[in-house]
Parts: structure tokens; sequence; C-alpha cells
């Protein structure tokens, strides 16, 4: 549901975007493609978050992508690395989106 919600509000503060369902499909997604970043949480079904950003980190055509976080879970908890290895940000629900557009717009710029 959430990423229905903040899909439309990325739209519409400028970025393309492309939504999968869970982190199996979104790491078939990475196969044909190379976004500037990811935005995910980390409770999918089929493939979790710290196993999708392990995955993700393992591949050396995203050492530059980005990825954020966005999740009800806290990052120590999850055992999710930061920086360049790991995640630029963890977002801790509930969400601001105007936080999150912020941190793309700086992150990406």
């Amino acid at each position: 549901n959430e990423r229905m919600l903040l899909a439309p509000y990325l739209q519409a503060s400028g970025y393309d975007v492309d939504t999968v369902e869970d982190g199996q499909a979104a790491l078939e997604y990475l196969s044909k493609t190379k976004p500037d970043a990811v935005v995910m949480d980390m409770q999918m079904p089929r493939l979790g978050g710290d196993e999708c950003v392990k995955e993700i980190r393992s591949d050396c055509r995203f050492d530059d992508m980005k990825l954020f976080v966005v999740s009800g879970m806290e990052q120590r908890a999850m055992k999710v690395p930061s920086g360049d290895r790991g995640v630029q940000r963890w977002f801790q629900k509930p969400l601001s989106p105007n936080e999150l557009v912020d941190e793309l717009a700086s992150s990406l710029n």
C-alpha cells in the first residue's frame, strides 16, 4: 500500500518511478535496468529487504546506486549497514515524504 502512495508523490516531485511488489521482483527488475536510486521497505514477501540489500551490494554494477529504506523496523535490529556497502539513509515510519524527497534531491544532484 505504501508503495502505491509514495510513487505518485515522488512522480509529482519530478522523479521517474517504477515500482515492484517485493524483493525478488526488485532483483529481477535490476537485472534489466540500473536506476539512480532504490527506495525499499525491509519487510517484503519472497525476499526481505536485508537480503535484497546484500544482493544489490554484492554486484559491482550497483556500486554508485543509492539505496534508501523506509521501514517500521530499526536499522540496528535489521543489521543492515550504512554507507557504500549498505544504505545511504534509513527512514523510520511514519515517513515524512518531504524528508525523503529532500534526501533524494541532495543525494542525486
